[in-house]
């Protein structure tokens, strides 16, 4: 992955990186082409490096480089998965993060108000208006979305990558009937900020860092802020079957906080152990199995925003 810079840096928009996933959001055979939009960066200004992404790792290593040439912004076309491979690197330093929302999902972008066209994107971009947003961080790795722990964590596991290339989001319903019929629920210790602790018997858990969760329409916890220093976690109980499509449906319209069998709180910090080992999933993609130590990383992002 060689990178070459071209441009002149100004004082508006000094050295930067384009970092692309040329699979993401589309067929393997028909990759993007984004020489358009690079080209018009370096058009008004931009001291552009450009570098597409080969294989799982790519994009973090490209970055923790970018950063190390002293690129002061780094672009991303791709999806959260991504993106998330960026945030490793950049996390916690004053390097800014521009997203070209090209994935099967982009929920960050979404939350962002970053619009899907992508001229609307360039503009945004040659803006250069910048926000800073928190992150979570699962067992040391960070997170921007979300850290899920029990069925979704088995969805991401059973994702089958050449469905989801040829249907798109299509991909997570074929997981989820696979998750259905093979992940049980577990009595779990979740210890909140260090101190009270719940003893409950969990068919998932959902640590968010944003409102929304797998696209625009599913929000177990609808009330997340990005920015307000704590994390908002939902906790779906009961174990019968009939209940997973209850939960669901509820956080498609909204009636979920009616239930008796769901649990929401914030936190800064949470601790969870299983009574054998549960999958857990960052950003929708699978990581590992419990026990895990979640925490806030307020303002750790600096993102282009519109």
């Amino acid at each position: 992955m060689s990178v070459v810079y071209w441009g002149s840096p100004t004082q508006a928009n000094k050295k930067s990186l384009f970092i692309s996933n040329p699979v993401a959001g589309a067929s393997r055979n028909f990759p993007r082409d984004w020489s358009w939009l690079v080209a018009s960066l370096r058009n008004h200004g931009w001291e552009l490096g450009e570098c597409s992404t080969d294989a799982a790792g790519d994009a973090r290593r490209a970055a923790e480089r970018a950063i190390r040439d002293g690129c002061e912004s780094i672009v991303v076309a791709g999806g959260d998965g991504t993106i998330n491979e960026v945030l490793q690197a950049i996390a916690g330093t004053n390097v800014s993060l521009g997203i070209v929302p090209a994935g099967t999902t982009n929920v960050l972008s979404a939350e962002l108000g970053i619009p899907s066209d992508f001229e609307k994107v360039l503009e945004v971009l040659l803006a250069g208006k910048t926000r800073r947003i928190d992150l979570g961080k699962t067992n040391g790795r960070y997170f921007s979305l979300v850290t899920g722990i029990g069925f979704d964590a088995q969805m991401t596991v059973d994702m089958m990558p050449e469905v989801k290339r040829l249907v798109g989001n299509f991909a997570f319903i074929d997981a989820w009937i696979r998750a259905f019929f093979t992940h049980r629920a577990r009595r779990m210790v979740i210890q909140i900020d260090g101190k009270r602790k719940l003893r409950l018997l969990c068919f998932m858990i959902v640590v968010s860092n944003t409102s929304l969760y797998g696209g625009t329409v599913l929000k177990f916890n609808e009330r997340a802020d990005i920015a307000d220093g704590l994390l908002d976690v939902c906790i779906l109980r009961s174990k019968r079957w009939y209940d997973v499509f209850r939960h669901f449906i509820g956080s498609v319209t909204g009636t979920h906080r009616l239930f008796d069998d769901i649990e929401f709180f914030q936190a800064k910090r949470i601790d969870i152990e299983a009574s054998s080992p549960v999958p857990y999933q960052i950003d929708a993609d699978p990581v590992g199995m419990t026990p895990v130590s979640i925490e806030v990383a307020p303002g750790a992002l600096k993102v282009i925003v519109p």
